[in-house]
């Protein structure tokens, strides 16, 4: 949710005319985009990796005027993250407290939300 502003608009030349059906003041924005995402801990930044996702959507304006519009949308996002170190835990580097563990542990960790 939000609200947006524009101090300095453009001149327009509007229609002497206006419609009066709903569906000219309907506006349909489709969204999409590369996200590159990574999750670490800063003492343990090279044993994370950076995982490619995307995200899409779309979002609907009504426009009441030329002062006052509604926005509302839905987004599909897909994020992530990887880890490759010699351990034990999948989604979370964790020092090991053994050294001699030989268990890599290479894995790519997909988080989805709508």
């Amino acid at each position: 949710m939000g609200i947006g502003y524009k101090l300095i608009g453009k001149k327009q030349n509007l229609p002497t005319t206006k419609s009066d059906t709903v569906l000219s003041r309907i506006e349909i924005i489709p969204h999409s985009g590369v996200i590159f995402g990574t999750s670490s801990n800063p003492r343990y930044k090279e044993n994370y990796l950076m995982s490619p996702g995307f995200g899409a959507g779309v979002s609907v304006r009504y426009k009441n005027d030329r002062t006052f519009s509604l926005i509302s949308g839905m987004w599909y996002e897909r994020k992530g993250y990887g880890l490759n170190y010699h351990g034990e835990t999948q989604y979370i580097y964790v020092e090991p407290k053994d050294e001699n563990i030989n268990s890599l542990v290479d894995t790519r960790t997909s988080l989805d939300y709508l």
